[in-house]
């Protein structure tokens, strides 16, 4: 997934709408940061999770 694809508000369109356009890109942006944290992180078959906490 990339951010790619987002939507402009138009000059007259009225604030719930650009509003809601706020508010989707918002959680699309939120959407690629937890895709980039959720690679991030170690994967057991890598070799770099214990499974043990606090370690």
């Amino acid at each position: 997934m990339t951010i790619a694809e987002m939507n402009y508000a138009k000059y007259k369109d009225p604030e719930t709408r650009v509003e809601e356009l706020r508010q989707e890109a918002i959680a699309q942006a939120n959407r690629y940061t937890d895709l980039i944290l959720l690679k991030a992180l170690p994967h057991p078959s890598d070799g770099s999770f214990s499974g043990k906490a606090n370690e």
